[in-house]
C-alpha cells in the first residue's frame, strides 16, 4: 500500500518467483481464501514468475493501483483470475487463466494491456465489469493472445465494444460458445462469430 509517497520516478517494488518448474516453481495456495494475491492503492509493483490455485474469489487483484505488471502468473480454477478495480496502466504478459469462472474481470480499470496470454476453459475470457446502473468507463487492449471457450453460455468477451481494443488473438469457439456478450438495459445481446463481432466492434 502506497501510503505516502509521489508518483513516478524509480522506486518500485518487485516481487520474483522461481522459474525453476522441475521443482514445480514457485505456489501460492491460499487453500480456499477468498484472494491469492492483491496489490491495494499501490504504484509501480512488478510480479514475476508465481503459480495460484485454490483462491475462492480473485487469484489475483489489483485495485486502485497504478502502473503495474504481471509477468508470467499461471491462474488455475479461481471465481476470477486476474481482477482489475480502479487501477491505470496495468500490463499483463504471459499470464494464463485455466478454469476459471472469468479469466480477466476489468472494472473501472483503464488502459489494462493484456498481451502474449492465454485465458482457457473460462466461462468468460475478457469481461468488461460494471457495477448497476453505472457507465461503462474501462479501457483494455488485448493482443497476441490464446482464448478457448467450451461450451454453452461461454463468452470470449463481455461488455461494451468501445471499452476493448483486440487483435492479433486466436479464439478456439467449441461446444455452443460464443464470440461475445453485449449486456443491455432489459437484455443482453450475444455475438456468435468473430466476424460479426469484428463488424460491430470496428
Amino acid at each position: 500500500q502506497l501510503d505516502s509517497a509521489s508518483l513516478g520516478g524509480e522506486s518500485s517494488l518487485r516481487l520474483v518467483g522461481s522459474t525453476n518448474m522441475a521443482e514445480g516453481g514457485s505456489v501460492l495456495d491460499p487453500e480456499g481464501g477468498l484472494v491469492g494475491f492483491s496489490i491495494q492503492e499501490a504504484y509501480a509493483v512488478d510480479v514475476r514468475n508465481f503459480s495460484i490455485q485454490n483462491a475462492v474469489s480473485s487469484a489475483v487483484r489489483v485495485a486502485q493501483a497504478g502502473v503495474c505488471t504481471l509477468y508470467n502468473i499461471q491462474v488455475r480454477d479461481a471465481a476470477i483470475g486476474f481482477d482489475l478495480q480502479r487501477s491505470m496502466d496495468s500490463l499483463l504478459s504471459q499470464c494464463a487463466s485455466v478454469g476459471s469462472d472469468t479469466g480477466l474481470r476489468n472494472l473501472y480499470a483503464t488502459n489494462t494491456v493484456l498481451q502474449n496470454c492465454v485465458l482457457w476453459s473460462n466461462r468468460l475470457a475478457v469481461s468488461l465489469g460494471t457495477y448497476a446502473g453505472a457507465a461503462m468507463r474501462n479501457g483494455v487492449v488485448v493482443s497476441n493472445s490464446v482464448m478457448g471457450l467450451f461450451g454453452a453460455q461461454r463468452f470470449a468477451y463481455e461488455g461494451e465494444t468501445a471499452a476493448l481494443q483486440a487483435d492479433y488473438n486466436d479464439l478456439y469457439l467449441q461446444g455452443g460458445a460464443y464470440a461475445a456478450r453485449k449486456p443491455g438495459v432489459t437484455f443482453s445481446e450475444t455475438i456468435d462469430t468473430l466476424s460479426r463481432w469484428v463488424a460491430q466492434a470496428g
